[in-house]
């Protein structure tokens, strides 16, 4: 018999005992990667779980000029490792399989905050060339999300791998959509833009923003004056013309004194031009009565008049605020403004692909006469021929050839 004072253990209490050694040990395997057991240098990377990356000095500084002045630095100490509290452990494994040539290991699925994790760390330490032909992979299950509003990861993922339609079309958005918060600063959604630019780089597009934006206020401020001040009657010699742009003027000045901060100046104003241009076309008015006049010669242009009738009605229905409404609205608030990054990997193939057209990236109604190129690429002779007969420089990806493709091919080519 034990002794009275000593507490019996239970088998169960063993259990747990080695199953929270167990789990222990699993999480510490978890948090170790080690890419060579022989390796002189160590990474410590993340805050609340530190992951630690074991490897061979020489292969870390070959990733980029960034990564061997770090490895110099560190080398230098006793400790010969580096703290990497704010980086993120997933694309830093990433990184260093690719390093490593372990690309069978990299994985096939992934969301968009961790590829913009990976484009942070692709930014930070200069590894884009790294990341680049695994890029489309990653990005191909995402790529119909890129212009959800709320996902402003895209911003900094289609600049740094170089997707031109997607970060040219936030540019635009953002211009249109930023507004001014009560200290002047640009804001999107709540941000200031400065925090959607990470980077030296991406900091100065902030500043093509902002211009756009002003530039996009000051188009619609114009229109306003010229519709306070500017005839919008279509009844050319009517004698209700001057009627009829009093009343434009009338609806026009309620309008405008009920909005904050008018008069206008497209330096501060504070709203975004989206929501100025539906505010503007969002206003109450009525058009002039229609009026019986007497014609001597007949209809003149903006009047109607039934057959054989020596009296028309004037009819001034797309007149004053309703004319002036078509300016607003057709204002077209879109100048892919700023300079995409010079290369893209978003190229034809990829994106025929993923289903996406050239009318994709334009601002074109899919009814519309314009939509001519949303249609399949479709050709008499397979791209081979093309080749064998020459027409590879002259082979455009857009369903066409050029003028040298169709004079060798008589006429015939499509």
């Amino acid at each position: 018999m034990p002794p009275e004072d000593t507490p019996m253990r239970s088998a169960s209490a063993d259990s747990r005992e080695e199953d929270s050694e167990s789990a222990e040990s699993d999480a510490a395997t978890e948090l170790l990667h080690v890419f060579d057991a022989e390796g002189d240098i160590t990474l410590f990377v993340g805050r609340d779980k530190v992951h630690e990356f074991r490897m061979c000095s020489s292969w870390l500084a070959s990733a980029s000029e960034t990564w061997a002045d770090m490895v110099d630095s560190a080398m230098a100490t006793d400790s010969q490792s580096i703290q990497l509290p704010d980086d993120d452990p997933l694309a830093l494994k990433l990184m260093l399989q690719i390093v490593h040539f372990q690309f069978s290991r990299l994985t096939k699925f992934i969301t968009l905050q961790e590829l913009y994790s990976i484009a942070m760390l692709s930014q930070k330490y200069r590894v884009r060339e790294l990341f680049k032909p695994f890029v489309e992979n990653w990005i191909r299950q995402l790529a119909r999300e890129r212009l959800d509003a709320d996902q402003t990861e895209w911003i900094l993922i289609s600049y740094e791998f170089g997707a031109s339609d997607i970060f040219l079309q936030w540019m635009d958005h953002l211009a249109r959509n930023a507004e001014k918060d009560e200290d002047g600063c640009v804001i999107y959604r709540g941000r200031k833009l400065a925090e959607l630019f990470p980077g030296d780089q991406l900091a100065m597009k902030t500043e093509e923003i902002t211009h756009l934006r002003t530039s996009f206020l000051r188009s619609l401020i114009e229109i306003c004056q010229k519709g306070l001040t500017g005839s919008h009657c279509l009844a050319k010699g009517s004698p209700y013309k001057e009627q009829c742009d009093a009343l434009k003027s009338g609806y026009l000045f309620n309008g405008l004194k009920d909005i904050e901060q008018w008069p206008f100046d497209p330096s501060t104003i504070r709203m975004s031009p989206y929501e100025l241009k539906n505010t503007l076309l969002g206003f109450h008015s009525r058009h002039l009565p229609l009026e019986l006049v007497a014609s001597d010669d007949g209809c003149l242009e903006g009047r109607s008049a039934a057959a054989g009738d020596e009296d028309y009605l004037e009819d001034h229905s797309e007149c004053g605020v309703a004319g002036w409404k078509h300016e607003v609205a057709a204002l077209q608030l879109a100048n892919l403004g700023g300079q995409a990054p010079e290369d893209n990997v978003f190229t034809s193939p990829m994106m025929l692909q993923l289903g996406f057209y050239p009318r994709d990236f334009d601002n074109i109604d899919s009814g519309s006469e314009a939509d001519d190129s949303y249609s399949n690429y479709t050709f008499d002779e397979p791209e081979e021929e093309f080749v064998e007969n020459n027409f590879e420089e002259d082979y455009d990806r857009n369903g066409t050839e050029g003028a040298k493709a169709r004079k060798e091919s008589g006429g015939n080519a499509k």
